[in-house]
């Protein structure tokens, strides 16, 4: 899934994937986390776009936690999906449009 960060803040690659891996486990608990095959896959700064990677059976709870993820560092968040794919391949070209 591509998805878009709304923010006035510059957060970097590390900060977003722990904020949307502990808010998921917070949630859905360690099981469904590793289950889930949660995966941020990349994430430009500069466009403040990133894809997810998640199987497709845990898709609503990557969408639910994604509704969660209210601040990282301090600053507020909105988290919000743009455009979903079956592959990394095309989800790279969707990120760019």
């Amino acid at each position: 899934m591509v998805f878009e960060v709304a923010t006035v803040a510059e957060i970097q690659e590390s900060d977003l994937r722990a904020a949307i891996e502990n808010k998921f486990k917070d949630i859905f608990g360690l099981e469904g986390l590793t289950l889930s095959g949660l995966r941020l896959i990349m994430y430009d700064p500069k466009l403040r776009r990133g894809i997810i990677r998640v199987r497709s059976n845990y898709f609503d709870q990557l969408m639910a936690t994604l509704g969660f993820v209210r601040s990282i560092n301090n600053y507020r968040v909105f988290l919000y999906p743009l455009a979903t794919s079956g592959t990394i391949r095309r989800a790279l070209k969707k990120l760019r449009s």
